[in-house]
């Protein structure tokens, strides 16, 4: 997981999850409230996280070469409803799987594409299964890293939006 992390992000229920079957997290980002920090940190499973706090562009890049799957459970919010997650085609484009939040567009997305797990967001133990199945079947893994890598290439980039955005300018002038 990387970016902000808050409560609606999905974090404590991410950390809670670890424990549950002794998984491993690479986490990068900054908490945005002290008292959550202070929460997620003192939790027994947090021995499990390696924490980069904030992390560039490139060091994104190496962290996500060491990883297994990439975590995108943000909480049912009207924000999150209705947009797409950039980290989702980050993890996409690094070529490992997904467990996603079952918001029905990103669940689409990732269906579609069959590159990952949806769970709910809320659940620890539906988090932590998920991740241990595709880290307990790497050929899977790998196929589905491989599904997201091609539909990224092929769909979802700057390419095929800067069209569609052009597209959209000439409709409106």
């Amino acid at each position: 997981l990387v970016g902000s992390l808050s409560k609606a992000r999905g974090v404590v229920e991410l950390v809670k999850s670890l424990g549950l079957n002794n998984l491993k997290l690479n986490l990068g980002g900054s908490f945005n409230d002290v008292d959550l920090e202070k929460q997620v940190t003192s939790m027994e499973s947090w021995i499990n996280v390696n924490y980069h706090g904030y992390v560039n562009r490139d060091e994104l890049d190496v962290i996500l070469e060491k990883s297994m799957v990439g975590i995108v459970t943000l909480y049912h919010t009207d924000n999150y409803r209705f947009a797409i997650p950039v980290k989702l085609f980050e993890y996409m484009r690094a070529g490992i799987p997904v467990v996603i939040s079952d918001i029905p567009l990103w669940k689409r997305i990732v269906e579609q594409a069959n590159c990952g797990l949806v769970v709910n967001p809320t659940d620890p133990a539906a988090i932590s299964k998920a991740m241990k199945e595709l880290i307990d079947n790497p050929e899977k893994s790998e196929e589905l890293g491989r599904n997201g890598w091609r539909i990224v290439r092929e769909r979802y980039n700057w390419a095929n939006e800067e069209k569609k955005l052009f597209n959209l300018y000439e409709k409106l002038r």
